[in-house]
């Protein structure tokens, strides 16, 4: 067996990041986003 990290190094290697695909705010269920967003003013 290899050590945990190697697998994951391996299987970090096989892989590439998507590009950035912009969306409209209803069609964007279950993605990630692609850099922070922040609260331009606080809410109770």
């Amino acid at each position: 067996m290899i050590p945990v990290s190697q697998a994951l190094d391996e299987l970090f290697n096989l892989v590439s990041p998507l590009d950035i695909e912009h969306v409209a705010l209803r069609d964007a269920n279950n993605r990630v986003l692609a850099q922070t967003q922040y609260a331009t003013r606080t809410q109770p």
